[in-house]
């Protein structure tokens, strides 16, 4: 990963480095909990490398939180109009 426009717009991505690494943890794991994210290089120029491990991981805190808010089955539905009356 290199300095691009989501850094420059402070994307999640941006939070991301080799001493910052959890985010890929908990995207790798929810693919796979036998995935593990290796990240190497500097905190403006690094590389992921997605490794699999015989131990699964175990579920992050934040992770748990959006799956018991509902948070991980948000979905978008069609928006209806408040019903209004005009005084």
């Amino acid at each position: 990963m290199r300095p691009s426009p989501a850094h420059e717009d402070e994307a999640w991505i941006s939070l991301v480095s080799p001493v910052a690494d959890l985010p890929l943890q908990a995207i790798v794991a929810a693919v796979d909990p036998h995935l593990r994210a290796e990240v190497s290089g500097t905190e403006t120029d690094w590389t992921v490398r997605v490794v699999e491990t015989d131990t699964a991981a175990k579920e992050l805190p934040e992770v748990e939180v959006c799956k018991f808010s509902g948070g991980a089955s948000f979905e978008f539905e069609d928006r209806k109009s408040l019903p209004l009356t005009v005084v």
